[in-house]
């Protein structure tokens, strides 16, 4: 068995860009989840599993890229700051806990052991599905599995979190920029990760003139970007009856990137008072994520019944390049937001509640001068 690459590395990498331990990279590594393994099935296949099996991932962590922005629907004022440390919950419906091998149309893989229906990254720790490929034994005529593999279990854990941390300055006009960004750094020399993100809030209030002005009124817009780059280092195991050729060097330069953004844009209302301010919006987010695994990786294949020599190997190590790529949109969606602030003297608590493809809840911590 290969791993080709370590995907919860790469989580484990997300959290540590605002320095914030949550327990899902640790259970994760406690209850041995390696999705890595579904790339044996090849590339058609694979790309069919890890989308299914990464879904709730994908939604769940772009709300939270999306989250926690504002937590007034009036902007600073010229020259006010605040600085922010905040975390997303995201909650997993049950229909994106669990999904059927069945019904997914695979090319080369068959269910070979264990229930059909098998739990997404975030779905309930069963029993998950065991998939397969069989060969035809040129030594004894007879159908053998080539390889099999048991598909991850789940986290036993619904909530997607996503901790964030964020920089707000008041400019002219009824207008703050809030900035998110962390250098690009590499933790113990096997993976990399920078992330960036703009965000620009509007007060509409100065160009009207409501039938209440103690009304707020605004716009506001946030994209953010993280990129992370694992490197490591995998070479083929050893296999009975397996056939060999490929130098070692085959297997150097291995790495893989991961890509999540986010857009968000809101119309916000709400009315500030003495310690506390209340608010809430209408408005659309989009998010997304993409893995590319570059460099060489050992397969297994059947050996060529034309090339096979009686009593030699019925299998080879088979290097492929690039292996796999994948990409998982979430469209553009509406969403609900309803939130509140208390504030003790230059020190808030925050919480903002979204509706959108997934529920999810905002809560934060910030030093504010407005």
């Amino acid at each position: 068995m290969f791993r080709p690459f370590n995907f919860m590395k790469t989580i484990i990498t997300i959290f540590l860009v605002v320095l914030t331990a949550v327990s899902f990279p640790a259970k994760a590594e406690a209850q041995d989840i390696h999705p890595e393994d579904i790339l044996r099935a090849g590339a058609g296949d694979a790309q069919i599993l890890m989308g299914e099996y990464f879904k709730p991932f994908s939604i769940g962590f772009g709300n939270g890229l999306n989250a926690g922005w504002f937590t007034s629907p009036k902007p600073h004022q010229k020259y006010g700051f605040d600085f922010r440390i905040s975390a997303t919950a995201a909650l997993v419906p049950n229909h994106d806990m669990i999904f059927d091998v069945e019904e997914l149309n695979l090319n080369e893989l068959e269910l070979v052991d264990g229930p059909r229906r098998t739990p997404t990254l975030f779905g309930q720790d069963i029993t998950p599905a065991s998939l397969g490929s069989y060969y035809t034994n040129p030594e004894t005529g007879q159908t053998e599995e080539l390889f099999s593999f048991e598909m991850p279990p789940g986290l036993d854990f619904r909530y997607v979190i996503t901790p964030m941390a964020q920089l707000t300055l008041g400019l002219i006009y009824d207008t703050d920029v809030t900035f998110r960004f962390f250098p690009s750094s590499t933790f113990e020399n096997d993976f990399n990760v920078n992330m960036w993100g703009f965000g620009i809030q509007h007060g509409i209030n100065q160009w009207y003139n409501p039938t209440n002005d103690k009304l707020d009124l605004s716009i506001q817009i946030g994209y953010t970007k993280i990129n992370s780059t694992v490197y490591f280092d995998v070479e083929p195991e050893f296999e009975p009856n397996t056939e060999d050729n490929n130098p070692p060097s085959t297997w150097e330069n291995q790495n893989s990137n991961f890509n999540s953004d986010g857009l968000t844009v809101n119309l916000l209302a709400g009315r500030q008072f003495k310690y506390f301010t209340a608010y809430g919006g209408l408005g659309f987010q989009k998010s997304g994520i993409s893995i590319d695994v570059n460099g060489t990786y050992p397969t297994v294949e059947p050996v060529d019944p034309s090339e096979y020599t009686p009593g030699g190997p019925t299998k080879k190590i088979t290097p492929v390049t690039d292996p796999f790529e994948m990409e998982l949109r979430n469209n553009i969606r509406p969403q609900l937001l309803l939130g509140g602030r208390m504030r003790f003297a230059t020190i808030t608590l925050s919480a903002t509640y979204t509706l959108a493809q997934y529920q999810s809840l905002n809560v934060g911590f910030g030093l504010s001068f407005r």
